[in-house]
């Protein structure tokens, strides 16, 4: 496993240091029998309970003084040799697994920004990838998911509550989110769910803070976030409570200190949202949709 690993690392170009500091981190691993337990109990089932296999991950943690978060990535690393394997077993290519492990280095830089340590801190969101329900299409990810909003309706197309919806993620991959990348992303992702829409209309659902209405008056009036917006049609803004800043590390690379100032105003977009946040404004996702 120790070999897979870093060749799993290498071929993602991932940093010098993180490689280093995450076999190191293994080689303690390796000898614990529960962590062990773990990469069997997925072997055995993808469907497993992911949240049990985290909360023994937090155990792990503290019995080997590795931190969860790099406990938590490097169980999921391993877990990736497995998927490959599922991948070929159902009939998908090598390319898409390897896309969709992208999202691993994407998570593990972040963690990296926001909270000097190289792991992941939202673990508790990768299970869709292992269950073989999430997938990394080019610039961006999808899955199959349920809409969750009572009714919509666009000439003529209607979408009610618990229909199956397309659902889009923008990885932080370092890509620009061009309007050619994400076109090219719709495409692949149309023809990979079409027999779900058996030759229907294709509905494309957004829930992201990029879409969020407000957005309108923070970006450039020449952005590739305007432009990825403008592609769906917000019918929902859901609103954090007031003074809720701990969702702003996906824009600011960092968690809220207390106090706004503190937020890097670096580009144009980041400080339109922090003035925005210090003028009382709301942080905020937006609902969207679009039919392919």
């Amino acid at each position: 496993m120790r070999n897979y690993l870093k060749g799993f690392m290498e071929s993602y170009d991932y940093p010098q240091e993180a490689i280093d500091t995450l076999l190191m981190a293994y080689d303690v691993l390796g000898e614990n029998a529960d962590f062990w337990e773990l990469l069997a109990i997925y072997d055995r089932d993808r469907f497993c309970d992911y949240k049990a296999l985290l909360d023994k991950c937090k155990e792990i943690a503290k019995d080997t003084d590795i931190h969860t978060y790099t406990v938590e990535f490097l169980m999921f690393m391993c877990f990736s040799r497995k998927l490959r394997e599922i991948y070929l077993e159902n009939g998908y290519s090598e390319a898409l697994w390897r896309q969709s492990m992208l999202d691993l280095k994407c998570k593990m830089m972040v963690c990296k920004a926001v909270k000097n340590i190289w792991g992941m801190f939202v673990a508790w969101w990768y299970d869709g990838f292992f269950r073989l329900e999430r997938f990394g299409m080019g610039r961006m990810e999808f899955e199959l998911l349920e809409f969750p909003l009572d009714y919509y309706e666009k000439d003529g197309k209607v979408l009610r509550k618990g229909d199956t919806v397309i659902n889009c993620h923008i990885a932080k991959t370092g890509e620009p989110l061009s309007p050619e990348l994400v076109e090219d992303a719709y495409r692949q992702a149309a023809e990979f769910y079409k027999d779900t829409f058996a030759g229907k209309p294709i509905p494309f659902f957004c829930e992201s803070w990029l879409i969020y209405s407000k957005m309108d008056d923070l970006l450039p009036q020449r952005s590739n976030i305007r432009t990825f917006k403008e592609r769906f049609e917000v019918i929902h803004d859901h609103l954090y409570e007031k003074g809720d800043y701990s969702e702003m590390w996906r824009l600011f690379d960092m968690d809220y200190t207390g106090d706004l100032d503190d937020f890097p105003g670096d580009s144009t977009l980041r400080r339109n949202y922090k003035q925005f946040l210090k003028d009382g404004g709301q942080v905020g996702e937006g609902y969207g949709v679009f039919f392919w």
